[in-house]
């Protein structure tokens, strides 16, 4: 279950980091704008993973680090 969790985790990050790469590239960095979206994009990306972890592990993972 760790192993899987693991490579969720690095999956997620190298989504996430493709995504933010994608979203500077349409809107400019220093918008309002790109801030909004940048928070609203991380925030549920996090939301889902723990939703994830916590179905997965029967219980809250908030915090804790997998490496």
């Amino acid at each position: 279950m760790i192993s899987v969790i693991k490579i969720m985790r690095r999956k997620k990050d190298k989504y996430i980091a493709s995504l933010m790469d994608e979203l500077e590239q349409v809107l400019d960095p220093e918008s309002k704008e790109f801030e909004t979206t940048r928070k609203i994009i991380l925030d549920h990306f996090n939301d889902f993973y723990r939703q994830v972890y916590r179905i997965m592990l029967g219980i809250d993972v908030e915090g804790q680090s997998y490496k």
